[in-house]
């Protein structure tokens, strides 16, 4: 940053264009000019400076922990202090980027169960909500990014110090807070023993629907919703993890999540969290995929849920399915959800929802902008086909129509619809966030 640059909007924009340099700079042509950078932005990070420039700061220093790699070690004790103290900082920006280049730094920490005993400490005593939101993303963002350098019982007290904070008191934080403490949760839950991991899922998704009362307990609302959430957390940041130990406790959760009527939220967070499941089962067995004849019907069930966001969520996430899955895997099934998805399509009362269903038709039939890009879709939905139950509302004319939707929409339509789990549109760090 220019030391005539007294402006704050000018400072603000020297360290965004440093941001955007780095960004476009290669590791080796940035190695030497690691430490005349890095240190001059340490310190203005001490001083009394507006929020949006601090911000702005944070953002070119995450940047060049992702390009400096090593080349940047012998900041790593200073960079992690910084981050800490802006977690506690007044402005949200600041407080979010701190988090986020927080787990980053940890690709260069090797010992990180010192800062995790830290934020745990600092999480419990917290008054503030935004600040027990940073804190909660930034132990997402440790444990996204901390290699082999977490020990258990560190492990378990992060667990503790979120379910009490997040999850047992859902009915009186707020939905950003409890949306943290879940992603946090589920990066916490891949360092757990699988026995310790399984009671856990177990926990989040056990008896849902039941009676019991009391804050974040099962007859509460909010607290459903928050297990819901978690679960679905789990399953859209590991789905391997969850496939290969605990996909029975985990869809169980899901599906009961799915078919809880007075809860919005938790319908939604089932619809992403089971396509995100079945997307990474398909992705691993193909059309011999054990779990799409079961998940597929309780995601056609939901398309005609009277909540259009339970429905923009599903389509949403029946696009992101059919994307990331191979024809075959997916053919054989799409008589358990293409009739519904079809009814959705065209004639749903919600602008939205119909936007959502139109772009998951075109990818659950492989419908594409060229000579024979219809020809899957007619071959299914023809009398016999594995669809024929769509055709009287798949007709041509509407499969032309949808032929003729833009391509460069589809990616934004489905992160749209399947929700992002970070803080902000400038929360991209896909460790974190899967998907």
């Amino acid at each position: 940053v220019p030391e005539y640059a007294k402006n704050s909007e000018v400072r603000e924009s020297a360290a965004e264009g440093l941001r955007e340099a780095v960004m476009s700079t290669t590791t080796a042509a940035l190695k030497p000019h690691v430490i005349p950078i890095t240190g001059p932005l340490i310190r203005i990070l001490g001083d009394k400076y507006p929020g949006a420039v601090k911000s702005a700061i944070l953002g070119a220093l995450a940047v060049m922990i992702d390009k400096g790699g090593p080349a940047l070690k012998p900041f790593v004790p200073q960079l992690q202090t910084t981050f800490v103290k802006c977690l506690s900082d007044a402005n949200r920006s600041v407080r979010q980027r701190a988090a986020a280049a927080l787990g980053r730094l940890m690709t260069l920490q090797p010992r990180v169960d010192p800062l995790v005993g830290d934020l745990v400490t600092a999480l419990a005593s917290a008054s503030d909500a935004g600040v027990r939101e940073a804190m909660l993303r930034a132990i997402a963002g440790v444990f996204a990014h901390a290699g082999k350098g977490v020990q258990t019982p560190t492990a378990e007290r992060a667990r503790d110090a979120i379910f009490a904070v997040g999850i047992s008191a859902a009915k009186v934080v707020g939905d950003a807070e409890m949306n943290a403490a879940a992603l946090a949760l589920a990066h916490v839950a891949a360092w757990l023993p699988d026995d310790t991991r399984a009671s856990l899922i177990d926990r989040l998704g056990r008896d849902e629907l039941s009676s019991t009362d009391g804050p974040g307990g099962t007859n509460d609302c909010r607290g459903r919703e928050a297990r819901a959430s978690t679960l679905a957390a789990l399953a859209r940041t590991r789905p391997e993890l969850i496939l290969a130990t605990h996909a029975a406790a985990t869809l169980n959760g899901l599906v009961r999540a799915a078919k809880d009527e007075a809860c919005v939220s938790s319908r939604v967070g089932a619809a992403r969290g089971l396509a995100s499941i079945a997307r990474a089962s398909a992705l691993q067995s193909g059309a011999s995929c054990p779990y799409l004849p079961k998940l597929l019907p309780v995601l056609g069930k939901l398309l005609r849920d009277e909540s259009a966001d339970v429905r923009i969520a599903t389509a949403g996430a029946m696009h992101v399915l059919c994307v990331g899955s191979s024809r075959d895997a997916v053919g054989a099934h799409l008589g358990a959800f293409v009739p519904q998805l079809a009814d959705v399509a065209v004639g749903d009362r919600s602008k939205d929802v119909r936007y959502y269903a139109d772009r998951a038709v075109r990818s659950v039939l492989r419908i594409m902008d060229s000579p024979d890009g219809l020809t899957y879709a007619q071959s299914v939905l023809k009398a016999g086909g594995t669809a024929s139950a769509a055709r009287g509302k798949l007709t041509d004319v509407v499969l032309r129509r949808l032929q003729g939707l833009p391509d460069e929409e589809e990616e934004e339509a489905s992160k749209a619809a399947m929700g992002s789990l970070g803080a902000d549109e400038e929360d991209d760090d896909e460790v974190v966030l899967g998907d």
